[in-house]
């Protein structure tokens, strides 16, 4: 009898391809070159899912190369406000960063609530993609810290502009800080 342990699997020319001398499956080819390699001949289906087929929730990962190259992350919540999608770091990981269902950037915080109108202690940036603001909190030291690189001589720090014109700036110029308004 043979060893099943020595044997690649082929199953549909190539559907699902196991390589157990490089301990590798494919999907969609009988070459994987990862441990896990999708591939697609339409280039717009390499797609994986998580949950149920058929139904809400869902996650999943597409990479999709006819013609613009993107890799799309997709969350799909039951209910209104779900489907954030949340990125933890660490040794012991904690949340650093969401995107939440609405469109925010949180850096730092897990939820808006009560940072747009300080009455939070937390720490972090949120960027409000509706809306188009940008709120920075801290409970301690600064706020805000804005720096240039050693040798950048243009006084500049943030302008303002109206359709893609300058209408306003705010400059340091020794050691002074001075508000401009536009040409």
């Amino acid at each position: 009898s043979a060893d099943a342990s020595s044997i690649d699997l082929n199953i549909d020319a190539g559907t699902l391809y196991l390589d157990v001398s490089e301990n590798r499956v494919g999907i969609g080819t009988s070459s994987p070159e990862k441990r896990l390699h999708i591939t697609d001949s339409t280039q717009t289906n390499q797609t994986i899912r998580f949950g149920n087929p058929s139904a809400t929730p869902y996650g999943e990962i597409n990479y999709n190369s006819s013609g613009f190259e993107h890799l799309y992350i997709t969350v799909k919540g039951t209910t209104t406000g779900y489907g954030s999608i949340v990125f933890n770091t660490g040794g012991t990981p904690s949340e650093a960063m969401r995107i939440d269902a609405s469109g925010n950037l949180l850096v730092g915080l897990t939820s808006t609530s009560g940072i747009a109108t300080g009455t939070t202690a937390d720490n972090g940036i949120y960027l409000d993609g509706p809306n188009g603001a940008v709120v920075v909190q801290s409970n301690a030291n600064k706020n805000l810290y804005m720096s240039k690189a050693t040798g950048y001589s243009d006084p500049d720090f943030i302008s303002f502009k109206v359709a893609g014109s300058t209408v306003g700036s705010i400059d340091i110029h020794s050691g002074v800080i001075q508000f401009g308004q536009g040409n």
